[in-house]
């Protein structure tokens, strides 16, 4: 498969998913897992302004959190982490691993931002306990038709 195709593959993945698995590393240094919702499907969040948005690499990732969460703590504490796609209909699934960084810039919190998370944060998009990271993936692997195909950062960005 050429590259291109397994970028286009990966995007489209990416934008169909309605969850995604994210690990980060615990204090212990071992892998913890959770589930999140997947800002970056435009079907299931047409609200998210993507396009808008500081975009270093194809699939920069963002997410939205609780500041109280461990797993902001463990990426404040190890950037490291990965996200997980699949479509369990077809057998695919996209793993990405890369760097997570906590975003303060009130214009991307709002970009991200529903009123239906006013059940999480009450007081809206300033709610000190919302907070929102940013995923800088440097490897995907993608797997499907009983193969795995591979690109680096830097292949994705000449893409």
């Amino acid at each position: 498969m050429e590259k291109r195709e397994i970028l286009e593959r990966s995007l489209a993945l990416v934008e169909e998913s309605p969850f995604v698995f994210v690990s980060s590393l615990n204090r212990e240094g071992y892998p913890e897992t959770r589930t999140m919702f997947n800002l970056q499907s435009r079907h299931h969040y047409p609200h998210v302004r993507l396009a808008n948005l500081p975009h270093p690499s194809p699939l920069t990732l963002y997410f939205a959190t609780n500041t109280s969460s461990r797993k902001v703590d463990q990426l404040l504490r190890d950037p490291k982490m990965s996200a997980y796609f699949t479509d369990s209909s077809t057998w695919r699934g996209l793993l990405l691993v890369g760097r997570g960084e906590l975003i303060s810039d009130p214009s991307i919190r709002k970009a991200l931002w529903s009123d239906s998370w006013k059940v999480y944060y009450r007081e809206g998009v300033n709610d000190p306990d919302y907070a929102v990271f940013r995923m800088e993936s440097q490897t995907l692997e993608l797997y499907g038709e009983m193969r795995v195909e591979r690109l680096e950062a830097e292949e994705m960005k000449t893409l």
